[in-house]
C-alpha cells in the first residue's frame, strides 16, 4: 500500500529509538500503578502482581526490544512508523503483561487505543497516500480480526475476551501491509498461537500447571504483523 524509503537517516533513527525508550518506560509506569483484578477468577492461579512486574531487566530488556523494533519499522515502512512505534512499545509491554499473568488489562488495552488512534491520524495527515483510504483500510482491517476473534471466542471459548479487545489493534495494524498483509498478519499470528499452544501443553504433561491449559495467547497475534512485516 505505501512504498517507503529502503534506508532512514542515522539521526532519524536515533530519534524514534529514544522515542521508543520513553513510550516503553511511561507505560511500564502505567503497569505499575495498574489495579489488580478482583476477584482474581482463577483462583488456582497465583497471578503475580503487576507492580512486581516492573524491574530493571525487564524495562531494559523491553525498551531495548521496542526500539530495535521500532526503527526496523520506520526502515521499512516510514511513511507509517508513528504506528508501528506504539505497537511496538506501548502494545509491546501489553502483550508482555499478557505473556506474564495471561490479563490483558482492560485499562492498558484502551490507551493503547487511543495511542494508535492518536498516531493514525498523524499518519493519515502526513502520509503520501490518502487520508481516507488509510484510515479506511486500517477501519476494516480492525473490524475484520475483531470480528473473527470474537467468533472464535464466542463459539469455542478457546480465548479470552482480552484478546479480542487486542484484535482491532493487530487486526488495523495488519491492514497496513494491504489484503495479502491482512491475512499473512493473521495466518501468522494465529498459527504461532496454535504452535505455542501445543507446546505449551505437552510442556505441562510432564510439568502441570495451576493454569491448565490455558496460555497468553496475545504475544502471538501482536507477533503476526511483525512476521508479515519481515517476510515482506
Amino acid at each position: 500500500m505505501i512504498a517507503p524509503p529502503l534506508v532512514s537517516s542515522f539521526p532519524a533513527a536515533s530519534a524514534i529509538g529514544v522515542a521508543a525508550v520513553l513510550l516503553t518506560i511511561a507505560h511500564l509506569l502505567v503497569v505499575k500503578r495498574l489495579p489488580e483484578p478482583n476477584p482474581v477468577p482463577n483462583d488456582a492461579f497465583a497471578k503475580p502482581n503487576y507492580a512486581s512486574l516492573v524491574t530493571r531487566p525487564a524495562a531494559l530488556g523491553l525498551a531495548t526490544f521496542g526500539g530495535v523494533l521500532s526503527v526496523l519499522a520506520d526502515r521499512t515502512q516510514s511513511d507509517t512508523w508513528p504506528m508501528w512505534l506504539v505497537y511496538a512499545t506501548g502494545v509491546g509491554v501489553l502483550v508482555w503483561v499478557d505473556a506474564r499473568t495471561t490479563y490483558l488489562p482492560r485499562s492498558l488495552t484502551r490507551l493503547c487505543w487511543l495511542e494508535l488512534l492518536i498516531a493514525l491520524a498523524v499518519v493519515a495527515v502526513t502520509s503520501s497516500d490518502a487520508p481516507t483510504d488509510l484510515v479506511l483500510h486500517v477501519a476494516i482491517g480492525a473490524a475484520g480480526a475483531t470480528a473473527v476473534l470474537w467468533l472464535v471466542w464466542r463459539l469455542t471459548g478457546g480465548l479470552g475476551f482480552g484478546d479480542v479487545r487486542l484484535a482491532p489493534i493487530v487486526g488495523g495494524m495488519a491492514a497496513l501491509g494491504g489484503v495479502q498483509g491482512w491475512l499473512a498478519a493473521m495466518l501468522l499470528g494465529t498459527s504461532a498461537g496454535a504452535l505455542t499452544g501445543l507446546g505449551i501443553s505437552l510442556w505441562r504433561r510432564r510439568r502441570p500447571s495451576s493454569l491448565g491449559s490455558s496460555f497468553a495467547y496475545g504475544p502471538a497475534l501482536w507477533a503476526g504483523p511483525w512476521l508479515a512485516l519481515l517476510l515482506r
